[in-house]
């Protein structure tokens, strides 16, 4: 799955996933992010921000410690909420469900 990365959005990129893999040119251009781990890495994100480490070992420090207290109960949240997400999908025809509370 594509994201608006720079290295999936690199002209680079695109020429080579064009000649190899044939699925992406039928992927919707708004297709909405149903991988949890996704959700999980914001949580993560918005967690180690909050403190702004000053160097690499202060950022992979804090990044091990949100890692480690992540409550189980918030993995199973979003792992619990995909058949939400999969039907609001159908139900939206394929558009953006970013918006949507669905944990």
């Amino acid at each position: 799955m594509q994201d608006g990365a720079t290295s999936h959005t690199s002209i680079s990129t695109k020429e080579y996933l064009k000649k190899k893999c044939n699925v992406l040119k039928k992927w919707p251009p708004n297709s909405p992010d149903l991988n949890p781990i996704e959700h999980l890495w914001g949580i993560m994100d918005k967690k180690i921000s909050d403190e702004t480490p000053k160097t690499k070992n202060q950022l992979i420090k804090k990044c091990r410690q949100v890692w480690n207290n992540i409550e189980w109960e918030i993995i199973e949240n979003l792992c619990n909420s995909m058949e939400k997400r999969l039907r609001l999908v159908i139900e939206l025809k394929g558009e953006c469900i970013n918006g949507f509370l669905l944990i």
